[in-house]
């Protein structure tokens, strides 16, 4: 794999930039020695952003809107004093499990809105 590496390094080098690099040239080999060379990016947030995010308390008579019960990430109901994220697009999920979610992607898996860390102060949907 070191060879491969060298060879993304001399074709930067030749080509000038990455940016003149097409990917779709590659073979799979040199795009994972393209990736070693190049890093990768997080597209999910911060834990300090995910920290940030509204945090809510399931009571079951507080669902009186017709909203889900059920977190769409793991499929289970929800249970009466669990802990739950509000988003800012008014989807609620298991902590735990929109914080995993959101450390990978920083859309809801719902509705695909990018996630807000500010504030909200709406009502929330559970």
């Amino acid at each position: 794999m070191k060879w491969l590496q060298r060879k993304m390094m001399i074709l930067m080098i030749t080509v000038g930039t990455w940016d003149d690099v097409d990917p779709d040239e590659l073979s799979y080999e040199e795009l994972l020695a393209l990736g070693e060379v190049v890093g990768t990016e997080s597209r999910g947030l911060s834990a300090d952003s995910i920290s940030s995010l509204r945090s809510v308390v399931y009571k079951i008579q507080n669902n009186q809107n017709g909203s889900s019960d059920t977190c769409v990430i793991c499929r289970l109901d929800y249970e009466d004093g669990e802990n739950l994220i509000l988003l800012s697009c008014k989807h609620s999920y298991h902590s735990e499990c929109i914080t995993n979610w959101l450390q990978i992607n920083k859309v809801c898996p719902v509705c695909s809105t990018e996630v807000s860390t500010s504030s909200g102060t709406g009502t929330p949907s559970c």
